[in-house]
């Protein structure tokens, strides 16, 4: 792995390209040839293109109105709740109840932060979808595998895992060029909890969204 994709899965902007691919999708004439998962992330482009487009002018006022747009269109297709879970690891089963639903809100809070900010930084991407491995068949739980596109480098991997819940195919991880943001989250958040206690990481995580609405809000 080269230098410059070391510096985009361990850095936060990395995670915002991760995110953005879900926009990325270009081609709807091909759309029928995609399996269910991929139908998805598809439509997730198209919706959120449209709504931008529809909202362009008071996002230019109220930057911040974004996060309750992104947020409106991810909430069907990410299951927030398992991705938390991966992210806290060990400390997940070790949480109370109501320890476990703060976590959730404060992680989603910061998913989708982290998320919409990059609308304000990126704007020129392509994603592609892979073929399934041969012999992988199609069940409840995938890994739809795709390359993204940007001008002047060499094309990113990303894979979204994807399970079928009672909501319908929901996206609960991201693995950009082998590194995935579940278990990159973990290591960082297992550090936090050591020294600082679950609630600890609760207040941090709290903290860190208000920061990037503070700065999304002065732009």
């Amino acid at each position: 792995m080269t230098t410059k994709y070391l510096w985009m899965c361990r850095s936060w902007k990395g995670w915002l390209l991760a995110f953005m691919l879900l926009l990325s999708y270009r081609g709807a004439a091909w759309a029928e040839t995609l399996i269910q998962p991929q139908q998805v992330i598809a439509g997730l482009s198209t919706q959120m293109q449209q709504v931008l487009l529809q909202h362009q002018e008071q996002l230019r006022r109220e930057p911040g109105a974004v996060f309750g747009l992104v947020e409106q269109i991810l909430l069907p297709h990410v299951d927030f709740n398992r991705f938390s879970q991966l992210a806290l690891g060990k400390h997940w089963r070790r949480a109370t109840a109501e320890q476990q639903r703060a976590f959730a809100r404060s992680f989603q809070r910061m998913l989708v932060r982290t998320y919409a900010a990059a609308f304000l930084e990126y704007r020129t991407w392509q994603i592609k979808f892979l073929p399934r491995p041969e012999g992988v068949k199609t069940g409840s739980d995938l890994v739809i595998r795709s390359q993204v596109l940007f001008p002047g480098i060499k094309p990113v991997e990303v894979f979204y895992r994807m399970h079928h819940t009672a909501r319908g195919w929901q996206i609960y991880d991201v693995v950009l060029e082998g590194v995935s943001l579940s278990t990159s989250y973990r290591s960082s958040f297992d550090r936090i909890v050591r020294q600082r206690g679950l609630d600890g990481l609760i207040a941090h995580l709290d903290k860190h969204n208000r920061a990037r609405e503070e700065a999304l809000a002065s732009k």
